[in-house]
């Protein structure tokens, strides 16, 4: 082996066909690849991102919240909503986003995307659907993807007493939006996932 013959295997991938990625390349190997050039250049003697190990990090039990950390969440809540602070006066849409995540174990976006549509509250089992989300993008600005993060997110649930009893309220004061919005803004516009 000469070097002409590790020239050629280096530019090797240029010329063969490339595999489609699905991923993008990860520092790691972006690294690896800086630091095997080197080896190859005779800069380094051996590539030291081949010869560490994985870390890998026990795994936690997943946590459930307590009947004790709900109360803190929902007097944190209250102390918020009751602050005296100049501009609007504070609503009740963050203990509503909170009590709905917590009846349906929805994601934020889910919840910010539920229109009165979606729900059926005077039914014998009160429920409600979950199919779509709120998206924030660049040019587009906020909107709402009909569709959740997978396919599997599309999903109906029953609603415990205290989320209907808390639909309905909103139902009566709310006023009428054009895109039906359970949780829009003072603006009668989607509201965006960073609130708070």
């Amino acid at each position: 082996m000469n070097e002409d013959c590790v020239e050629r295997i280096h530019n090797y991938p240029a010329i063969a066909p490339k595999a489609v990625r699905t991923t993008p390349p990860q520092p790691t190997e972006k690294i690896s690849a800086s630091l095997g050039l080197a080896v190859r250049h005779d800069a380094l003697s051996v590539n030291p991102i081949q010869q560490t190990s994985r870390i890998y990090r026990e795994k936690t039990e997943t946590r459930s919240l307590t009947v004790k950390d709900l109360q803190t969440v929902r007097q944190a809540l209250q102390t918020w909503m009751t602050q005296s602070r100049p501009g609007p006066k504070p609503s009740s849409d963050m203990a509503d986003i909170v009590d709905l995540m917590l009846a349906t174990g929805a994601r934020i976006g889910e919840i910010l995307a539920i229109r009165w549509q979606d729900m059926t509250l005077d039914a014998t089992r009160p429920n409600l659907t979950i199919n779509g989300t709120i998206k924030t993008e660049p040019g587009k600005g906020t909107y709402r993807k009909p569709s959740p993060k997978s396919d599997a997110s599309v999903r109906t649930i029953v609603l415990p007493d205290f989320a209907v009893t808390m639909l309905q309220r909103r139902q009566r004061i709310g006023s009428e939006t054009a895109n039906g919005a359970v949780f829009p803004t003072r603006a009668c516009l989607l509201m965006r996932r960073s609130i708070g």
